[in-house]
């Protein structure tokens, strides 16, 4: 599992003035849980392969998001 989270000046691409990707990645290199906030895309996730939006409402939140998405992909390749 890899966090980076990382403070950078608001801008029309980074306008909460954070950068983040989280992700959870197999061991055989498949990306099984991802957040991430690039330019153009902006507020996103991956689960289990599928790509879809995201409303961010701050770390604290984004971080316990990525949590449970975690536990239950988890829970899914148990």
């Amino acid at each position: 599992m890899v966090v980076k989270i990382w403070k950078v000046a608001r801008s029309k691409t980074s306008p909460e003035g954070i950068d983040y990707s989280l992700a959870l990645v197999s061991p055989e290199g498949d990306r099984l849980v991802g957040y991430d906030n690039h330019w153009p895309k902006g507020h996103h996730r991956h689960v289990s392969g599928q790509e879809g939006p995201y409303a961010y409402e701050g770390i604290d939140r984004l971080i316990a998001d990525f949590k449970a998405d975690v536990s239950t992909v988890r829970r899914k390749n148990q």
